[in-house]
């Protein structure tokens, strides 16, 4: 996806899904395509339709992306560490929305650069291993900033256990 063609990308993308429906990737170019326009309600309406696991939702990631995106790092840190902690908080591993490897593919996103968006599980300019290293040093960050409240070191631990 050309940087700045964002417009044109979404219409390619309603177009293939048009022709195609939401084989081919094209949901996602999509979601992609709507997030580095800005078109963030667009985002979270699409992502909630490609990706519906039972109670839990993709879009409450990508909410929590968004509001980082925007600059509120303090709120971005309050949400995934709620959705974090509801996740530890299940009372068995079936209840669990997601096992440790989905949240961390969660976490790698984050902090998506344009021309990763469009080719994120191809080939990005990080690996995911650094993405998830930035986004737990953004955790630790706030973490230490807000004086290190017992309430969140479950999460803090529990994203450190995961690395």
């Amino acid at each position: 996806m050309e940087e700045g063609r964002y417009d044109d990308a979404i219409k390619w993308a309603k177009k293939g899904i048009k022709e195609y429906g939401d084989s081919l990737g094209f949901p996602k170019m999509l979601a992609a395509a709507y997030e580095m326009n800005g078109d963030y309600e667009e985002i979270i309406e699409t992502y909630q339709q490609i990706y519906a696991w039972n109670d839990y939702h993709y879009g409450d990631w990508v909410r929590c992306r968004i509001v980082y995106k925007q600059g509120d790092t303090r709120e971005a840190f309050y949400g995934f560490c709620d959705l974090i902690q509801k996740n530890i908080d299940a009372e068995s591993a079936a209840q669990r929305a997601l096992g440790d490897r989905q949240i961390k593919d969660c976490c790698v996103e984050f902090n998506l650069s344009p021309s990763d968006a469009a080719s994120f599980h191809e080939e990005a300019s990080q690996t995911k291993q650094e993405r998830y290293d930035e986004f737990l040093a953004f955790m630790e960050s706030e973490y230490d900033q807000l004086g290190r409240p017992e309430e969140y070191e479950k999460v803090i631990s529990y994203l450190r256990s995961i690395r």
